[in-house]
């Protein structure tokens, strides 16, 4: 028992190496799209992130913030690294408990780690591989109590809870992280309930399993206490009651309502499921989930009803029948992950039945085929995803910017109201650059989000937040350009074409990075502040691969080309302007979207003031 022991953890520890290996050396330099600045800064700063705090990751992410080499956000970044490789360790765990083979648990393990969306999340700052690290932990202490044997002897009986002591203890330290945990609550339920169903009739451990799980969860006092230190970054201020309830009170739209787009949803989700794992280990997942039906329905039902309340659960309780949007889609297919990594577990039961389905003198030479073809497939799902997940030239957010800040007069106040999915990266990585690496602090940056939002400055209504994205740009314009110590006493800059939104007669100048508000023409006409004639110059990496397939970074780019390509329709390069609205276009995930309408109007604007000149 020792031996095979020994040997399981050896294979794991290889898995963990290998995984570890290819995720660092594809993990970006620097800063990535998404709530990526944010959790670094959190973590560096000893911050309270958006709700729910996520006050796990911030003391995990500042013991790597430490480590002496990379930049700030590279070791942070490392994070996810570490427990990407850590999850596929545990995954081969897990095969041995469900009694797969050594071999083919090593070769499945190793095929998830390659798979496209795991891949993904595995290269920048986030909380998801974390989250999913959480998942496979607390399912391998389940298992491992479900396969152990049913004992008598109390002395002994203590021992064969140990496993789901630890597993209740996990489970509520994984809610310090990522309240999507609770979707498997039912599932977590039911395990128990199939495993030993006169478990309620058992006080003292049902009272164990509540205190070790409720332990962890006082992590959360974390947020509370270093709000009250006043950190640079402090959603709500949780050291206030009502503050404290604000970060707790996790912004899900949960509902329960189903429609052909929550189906559509759900197509997609099988529609990734055969893209990260391919048609031969979908299929072999397929057989899996019929094989364990006719071997062992409890274990079926506690797995497959994980399944779908990490697929279907998790549509229904984010989309709650709303209209299918892609944008959202992708956003799921990363909250997938869960349900990938219990597919696998599919996937590893398929071939073990298939294996076992052979007359013994066949299976040797069986075994040998079906490693061969997961070597195969590993092969494949490696080298296809690397170009889609590479970052390790990624400089696009960093670079962006830091270029923004820096083309910016001294004092001068920069107005935040983006659009879309990428709504926050500007917000959290100017809060970076500025908190932790102490960029330009002498810029003045106004948002509606409670990171920026200055009420001193630039109060908001009650009714602010009930409008549309286009009545707040519209709003926060009007109110700026009311104010005569504002403007044109300071330099006011916009990350949107200002005149697009605005009432007033206003003239708005880009800079390759943020637009200028001017009163008139003339005064953008001989303004001579442009710092850089080539802001493209500034940005490295930007023929990075991975650039084509994150949906994301598409969407980012294409913004920054826009801007682009007004600074050179402005300085009356036309050739130059055309070439990159062409490649905005490219990469807009929706054709004539918001941002091209924006273009569109402010060059016509422009256009339009200057003939009139």
């Amino acid at each position: 028992m020792k031996n095979i022991l020994s040997k399981n953890l050896v294979l794991s520890l290889l898995l963990f190496l290998i995984s570890f290996l290819i995720y660092f050396k594809t993990t970006a330099p620097s800063l990535y799209i998404e709530d990526s600045a944010e959790f670094v800064t959190a973590a560096v700063v000893l911050g309270v992130a958006h709700p729910p705090g996520y006050p796990l990751f911030s003391l995990v992410g500042h013991l790597f913030s430490f480590l002496p080499f990379g930049s700030v956000a590279f070791r942070l970044n490392l994070v996810s690294v570490f427990f990407a490789a850590l999850t596929i360790a545990i995954l081969y765990l897990i095969f041995i408990r469900l009694q797969i083979k050594p071999l083919i648990s090593f070769l499945v393990a190793l095929n998830f780690s390659v798979t496209y969306i795991f891949w993904q999340e595995a290269t920048y700052a986030e909380v998801y591989t974390l989250n999913l690290f959480f998942v496979s932990l607390t399912l391998y202490f389940l298992l491992t109590w479900w396969f152990s044997p049913k004992i008598e002897n109390s002395e002994s009986q203590s021992k064969n809870y140990r496993p789901l002591l630890l597993f209740s203890f996990f489970y509520g330290l994984s809610l310090t992280n990522h309240f999507s945990m609770l979707a498997l609550a039912p599932a977590y339920g039911l395990f128990i309930l199939l495993k030993e169903p006169k478990i309620f009739r058992q006080p003292r451990l049902l009272l164990k399993l509540l205190i070790l799980f409720v332990l962890p969860l006082s992590l959360y006092l974390y947020l509370p206490l270093r709000s009250a230190q006043n950190p640079p970054l402090d959603w709500y201020n949780p050291e206030t009651l009502s503050g404290f309830y604000q970060v707790l009170a996790y912004d899900f739209s949960f509902g329960h309502r189903f429609s052909l787009a929550s189906w559509r949803y759900f197509g997609e989700f099988a529609n990734n499921i055969f893209s990260q794992f391919g048609p031969v280990l979908t299929g072999l997942g397929l057989l899996g989930l019929l094989s364990l039906w006719r071997q062992n329905k409890k274990l079926f039902f506690g797995l497959f009803f994980s399944l779908l309340l990490t697929s279907l659960g998790v549509i229904m309780a984010l989309t709650n029948g709303r209209d299918f949007e892609w944008g959202v889609a992708w956003f799921l297919s990363i909250i997938y992950l869960p349900a990938y990594l219990i597919f696998s577990f599919f996937i590893a039961w398929g071939i073990q039945s298939l294996i076992l389905a052979k007359s013994k003198n066949k299976t040797r030479n069986f075994t040998g085929l079906i490693s061969v073809v997961l070597v195969i497939s590993f092969s494949w799902l490696l080298f296809a995803n690397w170009l889609k997940v590479d970052k390790s030239q990624y400089f696009f957010v960093y670079d962006y910017y830091q270029g923004l800040l820096e083309s910016l007069e001294p004092n001068a106040f920069l107005v935040l109201k983006d659009h879309g999915l990428n709504r926050d990266v500007e917000t959290f990585s100017l809060l970076y650059l500025q908190a932790v690496e102490k960029i330009r602090p002498d810029v003045t940056i106004i948002s509606d989000s409670p990171v920026f939002y200055r009420p001193d400055i630039l109060p908001l209504p009650e009714n602010y937040f009930q409008g549309s994205q286009t009545e707040k740009r519209s709003f926060l314009i009007t109110e700026i350009l009311s104010r005569p110590d504002l403007y044109p006493t300071r330099a006011i800059y916009t990350t949107f074409p200002a005149d697009v939104f605005s009432d007033t007669a206003v003239i708005s100048r880009s800079n390759g990075f943020a637009y200028r508000l001017y009163q008139n023409f003339q005064a953008a006409q001989t303004n001579q502040t442009l710092p850089n004639p080539q802001p493209l110059s500034s940005i490295r990496g930007l023929n990075n691969s991975a650039a084509k397939f994150d949906y994301y970074t598409k969407e980012f780019l294409a913004k920054y080309f826009y801007h682009l390509a007004s600074f050179y329709w402005e300085n009356n390069d036309k050739e130059r302007g055309s070439k990159f609205l062409q490649r905005a276009i490219g990469l807009d995930n929706e054709p004539f979207s918001q941002e091209y309408g924006n273009f569109i109007q402010h060059r016509n604007n422009w256009l339009q003031s200057q003939a009139g000149l």
